[in-house]
């Protein structure tokens, strides 16, 4: 087991079972508004932020509503889940409090707005673990790049090499471990590539969160 001293954790799908409401919820809006589905519409949205889809939805979908309103939309719809549908990772509420008792600094690294953040980690008690929050709108970046965890380590003042970067997302996992993070990959039912493809690009590979 690496020796880390920081930690940052992606939200969905890392910490809460969220992406089957995120992978659902531009579809479910697609057939709200009587579209058909592009066959490709998880693969365009998986790397985009709300904001950057909603601007898909108008600019390449013809979605005739502005780009603002497509975009309320959609986050309100995943705010009720958040609030009403999802719950977290199997074991993950433990292990967050063992790291944080035993002194390893804490933070959420995620592409989910703040202020659906927060209230989804406060619903389950898990905001009190992280000692900040930090967004991909907030970083001007997308986890195609590793901007949003070098804003991570500069906050925290630590050393990248005592960090450990926890991902569910192939492409996020990617970036963490190719910019020369400790990467510790979080299995879900989601990831787009299969177990022994993610173990090449992690340094490892959890099925679960252990019990500490």
């Amino acid at each position: 087991m690496h020796k880390f001293t920081c930690a940052i954790f992606d939200m969905d799908g890392t910490i809460l079972n969220s992406m089957y409401y995120w992978r659902n919820l531009g579809r479910n809006y697609l057939i709200s508004k009587g579209f058909e589905i592009p066959d490709d519409l998880y693969q365009r949205l998986e790397k985009l932020s709300t904001v950057q889809g909603s601007e898909y939805f108008h600019n390449e979908l013809g979605i005739t509503d502005p780009p603002a309103d497509i975009l309320q939309a959609l986050r309100e719809k995943m705010l009720s889940h958040y609030l009403t549908d999802i719950e977290p990772k199997p074991g993950v509420a433990a292990y967050l409090k063992s790291l944080k008792e035993s002194g390893v600094r804490l933070c959420v690294a995620t592409a989910t707005p703040l202020w659906m953040t927060r209230p989804a980690l406060e619903k389950h008690d898990l905001l009190k673990y992280f000692d900040f929050l930090v967004d991909t709108e907030s970083v001007g970046m997308s986890k195609s790049s590793p901007r949003i965890y070098d804003y991570c380590v500069e906050k925290f003042e630590a050393d990248k090499k005592d960090v450990a970067v926890f991902e569910d997302a192939v492409y996020a996992i990617r970036t963490a471990y190719e910019a020369g993070y400790y990467t510790i990959a979080i299995a879900d039912s989601y990831a787009q590539l299969p177990e022994e493809e993610i173990r090449k690009i992690s340094d490892e590979y959890w099925e679960t969160f252990p019990i500490k």
